[in-house]
């Protein structure tokens, strides 16, 4: 199941310009930081490997780190929104955020280096 819905979501980006697709994601990263405000403390950062993975897989490696950072600056900013003045992050909050970046660099890093390994063994085989 896993496999169809990536080929799915493959055939639906791959043929459109870099930048709908990069549109695309900056509305679904607002969508995910809107909803992340609503919802308050409940962490939704794997919901924000989507747009990060489709940037990364369709766009670009470096359009991938573009929206981990844009992601997480997303996060933060719903987090400080969200929280009443009286109260501040602990150390342990800003680590954790920190902890959630790497991740959404890894995943994307990760499907960067899928997609040009699957390519270049496209490319031998033909």
């Amino acid at each position: 199941m896993p496999i169809y819905i990536h080929q799915k979501i493959a055939a639906i980006f791959s043929s459109r310009k870099s930048s709908t697709v990069i549109a695309f994601n900056l509305l679904l990263l607002l969508f995910l930081g809107w909803i992340d405000w609503i919802t308050g403390d409940y962490s939704l950062i794997i919901f924000y490997l989507i747009p990060i993975s489709i940037a990364s897989w369709v766009v670009s490696r470096r359009c991938g780190i573009m929206f981990c950072v844009l992601a997480v600056l997303v996060r933060i900013i719903a987090d400080e929104s969200s929280i009443s003045v009286n109260s501040a992050h602990s150390t342990l909050h800003y680590w954790n955020e920190l902890v959630e970046f790497l991740l959404l660099l890894l995943m994307s890093l990760l499907s960067s280096a899928l997609k040009k390994s699957l390519e270049s063994e496209k490319s031998q085989t033909s």
